[in-house]
């Protein structure tokens, strides 16, 4: 049994048989995760961590000898979502996808292909908001450990263009007060609204 929140996660196994049996977990991470600790049974084990510019893994070796809980306590990190998509027979895909997603020095670069002249979001599971966008727009009102980017597809003579989007993440808790919604579609900005004259107190 696999569980999965934000900076954990556990997995249960359940030993049947009899003999010896040695167990290597090594689950894939969010993007820029840093672990903390690793435990088997609620006890510190050793865990060797290995980044790359596109995972993080962390790897727990132990002998099984009966059930056992093994959790990795994680912080931070990035998880793109894959976009939903309800086609029918003789459709044609709409969906945005996911072409890329690495890190690049302290930046997170994602790669995206899409119908062009299309405004797509991008749900991530994340606990701080993204800074420094290029090339998408941060959407406000996001929380639970997610946050949405909408990246709009240059138009152009081809029916599918590609878009780069760049960003950092920060400290700051991502904004509470609604929910991820779709994980793709269309959606395009709304009007904006003026704050209009301040109001004058009595």
């Amino acid at each position: 049994t696999i569980r999965r929140a934000p900076g954990s996660y556990r997995v249960k196994l359940q030993r049947q048989g009899d003999g010896s049996m040695r167990v290597r977990l090594s689950p894939a991470l969010p993007l820029g995760a840093r672990v903390e600790r690793a435990t088997v049974q609620g006890q510190d084990v050793p865990v060797q961590v290995e980044q790359t510019a596109h995972d993080v893994h962390a790897t727990v070796e132990l002998p099984l000898a009966a059930d056992a809980e093994i959790e990795i306590a994680y912080r931070g990190g990035v998880e793109v979502l894959a976009p939903e998509e309800d086609l029918r027979v003789g459709d044609s895909p709409w969906s945005l996808r996911i072409l890329d997603f690495r890190q690049e020095g302290g930046e997170y670069v994602l790669l995206v292909e899409g119908r062009s002249g299309r405004a797509y979001d991008v749900v991530m599971r994340t606990v701080t908001a993204p800074s420094g966008v290029q090339g998408g727009t941060v959407l406000p009102g996001d929380s639970g450990g997610y946050a949405r980017l909408r990246v709009t597809i240059p138009a152009g003579a081809v029916e599918y263009g590609r878009m780069e989007v760049r960003f950092r993440s920060c400290t700051r808790p991502v904004s509470a007060g609604g929910s991820a919604g779709r994980r793709g579609g269309r959606a395009g900005p709304g009007p904006a609204r003026s704050p209009g004259p301040p109001r004058r107190r009595r």
